[in-house]
């Protein structure tokens, strides 16, 4: 996605996966998006980070970048789903 401003951002394609073994949740690891910046200033907020954990189910992944001036440039996003069935 691309914004007047200069600045450019890819997320990550979804992401699907079964539950760790012997948990109910999975641990996600990802790339963090390729960003292009034609700014001198930018902030880059994201919801969840690579490596946290997730429950069976979707969770959406956001990345935002905001300018100098706290003011929503662009920002992209991407789904995680996890599934899966824990066994005792």
């Amino acid at each position: 996605m691309s914004h007047s401003l200069g600045v450019q951002i890819w997320c990550p394609n979804n992401i699907t996966t079964s539950i760790d073994k012997g948990s109910p949740m999975a641990t996600v690891t990802w790339d963090h998006p390729e960003i292009i910046v034609g700014l001198n200033q930018t902030n880059l907020t994201v919801s969840r980070t690579p490596g946290d954990v997730f429950p069976v189910g979707s969770t959406v992944i956001e990345y935002v970048v905001y300018g100098p001036s706290s003011q929503l440039i662009t920002g992209c996003n991407f789904t995680i789903t996890v599934y899966g069935e824990l066994v005792i």
